[in-house]
């Protein structure tokens, strides 16, 4: 390290808040947004056979009202592969739904102001969905019903991960600065925090303007927290770090930096190779590997699927494509598996790789439209059941956002597993 990257390194570390004066928040009952036991079901079912694979795809939704299906970083489906849940604004306003894998029922779960669309994941017990309303954190039981709400002395925004043992998770607070929350769930409880600087404090070059987006917690090892901060950088590029500008040293180039709750550190954590950038990261289930995207800065392709341990080291490439602009996706929860999507407008795979073959075959093409000034829900977004049997995924192809799920076929896994001779 050079001299001037230790004292920035230090200056890091003194900048992080590590409090003992946590604000606990308390669970409490919310009577008059629980709809589940009036809520009527609707079957909006259509079951076809991809035109290019032949495998059975499951249309969940049908409409022209707007449907957030998943993200690579939320698990949207319960473990026993009865539910899927998703978001809508099919009532004039965007709420939590459930729908039956079995007969294809979609029952309404809330009746909330200002739920965030795409801020909830199943817990992994299964039984409940947390989320995001109006500053408050949320959960409501799948099967009851039953809503309770806890609210923080800042409004917080939901960051839908949720530890393996589902004890732990994380929110954020955003004023004119931003901080992390690392929370426990009973309470809830804070027990580490964050802050954040603004300025040019770090020695960047580019001032920091105290964002924070892409927060991440290891599920397995909840104190690891990984997220991006933002500079004035955005508002020049557009993008959310600096990894594009190729003058820049390697270590001013981190896609993600690494928080350490238990010793308050905060770190650059993956710099992509220079020409190459990083995007859309996700941490596999087993908390050992941290997955990104690599794709070229000169136009996008080639790209690569590739990923690092939990200490930033042991840099691996799982797949390649010099063609198709891969872009979200996430592994299985054993670390086996793969799922990826494309962005290229109209015609996108939704792919499954074996990480430990190399192997890989395309479940079916979502064809999302991504027209220019298009919304998230445009996206693809794929992430893997609990189970790994299936996977849900979103997509406009339709001309509306609509939620569906592909059941892995079977014979498939075990044909993807066989190594090359």
């Amino acid at each position: 390290m050079t001299q001037r990257f230790v004292i920035i390194w230090f200056m890091v570390v003194a900048l992080i808040t590590m409090k003992v004066d946590y604000a606990g928040a308390q669970w409490k009952r919310f009577q008059a947004a629980e709809v589940l036991a009036d809520s009527k079901p609707s079957v909006e079912w259509i079951k076809y056979n991809d035109p290019d694979t032949g495998y059975e795809v499951w249309q969940m939704t049908s409409g022209e009202h707007g449907t957030w299906a998943t993200h690579f970083n939320t698990q949207s489906m319960t473990p026993d592969d009865r539910y899927l849940v998703f978001s809508s604004n099919r009532t004039g306003s965007w709420q939590l739904f459930r729908a039956s894998l079995e007969n294809g029922e979609i029952f309404q779960l809330t009746d909330v102001r200002s739920l965030n669309s795409s801020g909830f994941t199943v817990h992994p017990d299964g039984k409940e969905v947390y989320f995001c309303f109006g500053g408050k954190l949320g959960r409501v039981n799948i099967t009851t019903g039953a809503i309770h709400y806890a609210e923080f002395d800042v409004p917080v925004v939901f960051r839908r991960t949720i530890s393996n043992d589902g004890l732990n998770s994380v929110v954020s607070h955003t004023d004119q600065g931003s901080t992390i929350y690392l929370i426990t769930l009973s309470g809830p409880e804070i027990v580490a925090q964050l802050d954040w600087p603004r300025g040019n404090n770090l020695g960047s070059g580019m001032p920091w303007t105290g964002g924070i987006s892409h927060t991440l917690m290891n599920p397995e090892y909840p104190w690891l927290v990984t997220f991006l901060p933002s500079s004035t950088y955005r508002q020049q590029t557009g993008y959310y770090d600096q990894q594009r500008d190729m003058t820049l040293p390697m270590r001013l180039r981190a896609r993600a930096w690494l928080w350490d709750a238990r010793t308050g550190e905060a770190r650059p954590f993956v710099s992509a190779p220079y020409y190459f950038s990083y995007t859309h990261e996700s941490w596999c289930r087993t908390g050992e590997r941290f997955y990104l995207f690599q794709k070229s800065t000169r136009g996008w392709v080639p790209n690569h699927i590739s990923s690092v341990n939990k200490d930033g080291e042991d840099w691996q490439y799982h797949h390649s494509d010099d063609t198709l602009r891969l872009g979200h996706g996430s592994p299985s929860n054993d670390g086996k598996w793969f799922i990826s999507d494309g962005q290229d407008p109209g015609r996108n795979p939704l792919r499954l790789i074996s990480l430990e073959t190399g192997k890989w075959k395309d479940l079916c093409w979502p064809d999302a439209l991504i027209a220019p000034g298009h919304a998230n829900q445009s996206h693809v977004h794929p992430s893997f059941s609990p189970s790994g049997n299936f996977v849900a995924f979103t997509s406009d192809r339709t001309g509306s956002s609509e939620a569906y799920v592909i059941r892995i076929p079977r014979g498939m896994k075990l044909e993807l597993s066989r190594e090359l001779k």
